[in-house]
């Protein structure tokens, strides 16, 4: 296991934290020790700060011994308890590179436990979303992110985090149409819906958010009239966040929105094409399957 905390012992150097597991089985001479310490050293970059003790290391050093301590027992499974949360970001980034690194030279199986869901995405082959101690949804990186099973896991995967709008599913000259406030939109005739599913909560990502004037306008995408609340230049991007009398949503600035001169508190028509729309059930808040 290695933990959040490091739990290396302070008055012990690199190599005698690295060789305590093996020491404690007192099973195995000194030469196998020094073998494989050194080659534990060797993987976690660290052959030439041996001699070293924890506060001589940076965070970065100590994590890597810790992640050595475990390794050094070759062990079946590793139990990771958020081992990057104590790093800065710029080194949580580097240590998340290494970590898929190792993982894919020992090829052991290994449990992470994280609070952040970019460590999940980027070093997961499967994801287990736990909400309260229950499993909302299990799956790679691309199906949750792509099928979220509920608003939880919608929101809590990606970044910038998905938006939300309250919305109601009605009947319309014999079609369904999707209303958010006064805005009434049919919905493509494909998308077929149980007749009791009326109120209805829509999330959809911040880059699917497309800038509209009256002369490009979609009638078949989803169309939001906001405010502009904020802009935040990005470099690339720009986050642009919104508000209605519904909510308030936040969108990734594409080359159309660059081109354009919104500004704080000018009014803006936005859209979102209708299949990067995520729909779930209004009261369960479950993921509603809507197409044929």
């Amino acid at each position: 296991m290695v933990f959040q905390n490091y739990a290396l012992y302070p008055h012990l150097t690199v190599a005698k934290n690295l060789a305590f597991p093996l020491k404690a089985r007192r099973r195995i001479g000194k030469a196998e020790i020094d073998r494989r310490v050194n080659e534990i050293a060797e993987i976690i970059g660290l052959k030439n700060l041996l001699n070293r003790r924890p506060k001589q290391l940076s965070g970065g050093q100590r994590q890597r011994v810790a992640l050595g301590r475990a390794m050094i027992r070759n062990p079946r499974l590793f139990l990771f308890d958020e081992p990057l949360s104590n790093l800065d970001a710029s080194l949580r980034e580097e240590m998340r590179s290494e970590l898929i690194q190792l993982h894919a030279r020992l090829g052991k199986t290994t449990i992470y436990v994280t609070h952040d869901q970019i460590e999940a995405m980027t070093m997961a082959q499967k994801i287990v979303i736990i909400k309260n101690g229950r499993i909302e949804q299990v799956g790679t990186s691309k199906d949750v992110y792509e099928r979220p099973a509920n608003v939880f896991v919608g929101r809590f995967i990606g970044s910038p985090k998905m938006n939300f709008v309250s919305a109601r599913i009605e009947n319309s000259d014999g079609a369904r149409a999707i209303c958010v406030g006064a805005a009434k939109t049919l919905l493509p005739k494909n998308w077929k819906f149980p007749e009791m599913v009326s109120n209805v909560i829509v999330g959809f990502r911040p880059h699917e958010i497309q800038l509209q004037t009256s002369e490009n306008s979609d009638p078949e995408a989803l169309q939001l009239l906001g405010i502009v609340r904020a802009l935040q230049p990005l470099g690339h991007d720009v986050l642009i966040d919104l508000s209605d009398r519904n909510g308030t949503w936040r969108a990734v600035a594409e080359t159309d929105w660059k081109n354009n001169t919104a500004t704080v508190g000018s009014e803006v028509l936005v859209s979102v094409d209708f299949s990067e729309l995520h729909l779930f059930d209004g009261q369960s808040e479950k993921r509603l399957s809507f197409s044929a």
